[in-house]
């Protein structure tokens, strides 16, 4: 897939469904909208939005198109804040698959990526 560049720009409302590239660009968009226009409904002191915080960030450096190795282990540590977080919240739910799966995708990107 070829990188899109800074000259080519993309409407968040475009109609041209034959370029694929094009789905990638409008679905950052749309991530980054969407982040800015829910930051300010929400109190910072609410536990839940703090946790939901940690999903973004640990999105944020999964859809990463380029990580470090030294940010693997910052990811990992997030991973870690948000299911003790998560315990803590609820304390009589468990995790969901996706979740336990998280746990592993710092060591598989170090094994595809870094080795």
């Amino acid at each position: 897939m070829k990188p899109i560049s800074s000259s080519k720009k993309v409407s968040l409302y475009s109609t041209d469904h034959s370029n694929f590239q094009m789905y990638h660009t409008v679905a950052i968009q749309s991530w980054a909208l969407c982040r800015l226009m829910i930051g300010d409904f929400e109190p910072e002191a609410n536990q839940h939005w703090e946790r939901y915080l940690l999903m973004i960030e640990i999105t944020d450096y999964l859809m990463a198109p380029q990580l470090l190795e030294e940010e693997l282990g910052y990811l990992k540590v997030l991973i870690e804040q948000h299911h003790s977080t998560f315990s803590r919240i609820y304390p009589g739910s468990s995790f969901i698959p996706k979740m336990h799966y998280l746990v592993h995708m710092p060591r598989l990107i170090y094994q595809l990526v870094f080795m």
